[in-house]
């Protein structure tokens, strides 16, 4: 593989199928697996919600790393800040700048849309995450906020 730096593929309805096996490389540890299911109508519609980005990065024609992003707007002078939900990049891929590329796309969207900041949560015990973040600019802010969750049960 060559070190190069990725392209940056927007993810929409017409190329999901190829996140879809991103996302499934993910979930399962299979890589390059093409014959999933078709993509449902909700899947699409994810790829096309206003105020919510997904990038992957696309290295020699492979797509190995995704960024989710999402406006959080405010109603005040600070517009709004955008909210990293996911960044992940597969393991044989990390360490070749292709997170930062992602990262730095959340952060260059923040500022196009001329908003306050860009926030994300990372774990405690994730200290190599920590550790990236710390070094694209980030700031740990734990003593003002825990991050607290509310599981929706749909039943």
């Amino acid at each position: 593989m060559s070190e190069t730096k990725p392209a940056l593929v927007q993810i929409t309805a017409a190329n999901y199928p190829r996140f879809q096996a991103l996302v499934n490389w993910r979930v399962t540890g299979k890589r390059g697996v093409s014959d999933l299911p078709q993509p449902t109508d909700k899947e699409l519609a994810f790829a096309s919600r206003d105020g919510f980005w997904v990038w992957a990065a696309e290295i020699e024609g492979e797509l190995v790393s995704w960024i989710g992003f999402v406006l959080i707007p405010k109603p005040d002078s600070r517009v709004g800040m955008i909210y990293v939900d996911e960044l992940w990049t597969a393991g044989e891929f990390r360490r070749r700048g292709i997170a930062e590329v992602l990262i730095e796309k959340a952060i260059e969207t923040a500022r196009e849309l001329r908003l306050w900041k860009v926030r994300l949560y990372v774990g405690k015990d994730n200290p190599a995450a920590r550790a990236f973040y710390k070094k694209m600019g980030f700031v740990e802010d734990d003593a003002e906020a825990m991050f607290c969750n509310y599981e929706v049960r749909l039943d």
